[in-house]
């Protein structure tokens, strides 16, 4: 399994029906800043906890959302 913690919090969102604008107020960071965080495949452990607690899911779970099969060629 790989990670991507893009896909992670494009899942959350979209789970909860919510917005790259919403999660930039609930961060208290730019619409830019949440589409980089979005578009990245990795983010610092400090960046997955802070996402974790504010989407009401416990690391683990959180990290659930963003995993997926790695293709073999």
């Amino acid at each position: 399994m790989r990670f991507n913690a893009g896909r992670a919090a494009k899942v959350a969102l979209a789970q909860r029906g919510r917005s790259h604008r919403w999660l930039a107020e609930q961060l208290r960071v730019t619409p830019q800043r949440v589409s980089s965080i979005v578009g990245k495949e990795q983010s610092s452990q400090a960046t997955l906890v802070q996402l974790a607690d504010l989407f009401g899911l416990s690391l683990s779970a959180y990290v659930a959302l963003g995993e997926f099969e790695q293709e073999t060629e």
